[in-house]
């Protein structure tokens, strides 16, 4: 007998709808675990940790006030209700991308790297000097142990996106294509990066110690342009 195909749903959560969700406390969890699990996976690279987040506080701050985030949802049989209910499985947000002064020097960026960055960082202000509001920078990417490897990660990239398009189409700037922006560990994640249409721009190297590392790494900033019809 064939197993039923799970059923997934997207959610969409501004800052305060995110802030006054009644299921925080299920995704504070998700998360959490989710980064224990995959600490054990690069014992060469990372130290375990317990927990990435030490309050739902601490994950609304660290987010932020002008997030946006997406959340996947399992359907699940309740043995309780009639009702169906729908488990947090993974989630992904994005938000105005802001250039990070690390302190740290810049490396290995190709030719093609630094125009890349330059060109960027052009086109990130308007002539008013604020944000250009197609520019984003997509955090906190993060997927259920037991469903990592099903597209659902991808699925998430895919739904922010298309929103970001949808503003760029808003806006109607032709002269600036919107962009998604990424900031990863290469030794880990860069490699998913580019599978999904990222580019790396830009390489700094961290000494070990720094979010709990056990030796060196590259800090690696990535970018995609979205073609806007």
């Amino acid at each position: 007998m064939t197993a039923p195909q799970p059923k997934f749903g997207i959610e969409r959560l501004d800052a305060k709808e995110l802030a006054n969700f009644p299921r925080l406390p299920e995704l504070y969890h998700m998360i959490n675990r989710a980064f224990r699990e995959n600490r054990k996976k690069h014992p060469d690279i990372l130290r375990p940790k317990e927990e990435r987040f030490n309050s739902e506080q601490q994950l609304l701050d660290e987010l932020g006030s002008d997030i946006i985030l997406f959340l996947v949802t399992e359907e699940v049989e309740s043995e309780e209700s009639s009702t169906n209910l729908r488990r947090i499985v993974a989630t992904a947000s994005y938000k105005p991308y802001k250039e990070k002064e690390t302190g740290e020097p810049a490396v290995h960026l190709s030719s093609e790297s630094k125009s890349a960055l330059f060109d960027a960082s052009k086109t990130r202000t308007s002539d008013e000097g604020q944000e250009n509001a197609t520019e984003m920078e997509v955090v906190a990417v993060v997927v259920a142990p037991e469903w990592q490897r099903h597209g659902l990660a991808s699925q998430l990239l895919q739904a922010i996106a298309d929103e970001v398009k949808n503003k760029a189409r808003t806006h109607n700037d032709r002269n600036q294509k919107p962009k998604l922006w990424a900031r990863t560990a290469k030794e880990i994640n860069e490699r998913f990066w580019k599978r999904q249409g990222f580019r790396t721009v830009e390489a700094r190297f961290f000494e070990a110690g720094l979010f709990g590392s056990v030796k060196g790494f590259h800090m690696v900033t990535m970018i995609k342009e979205l073609a806007v019809a």
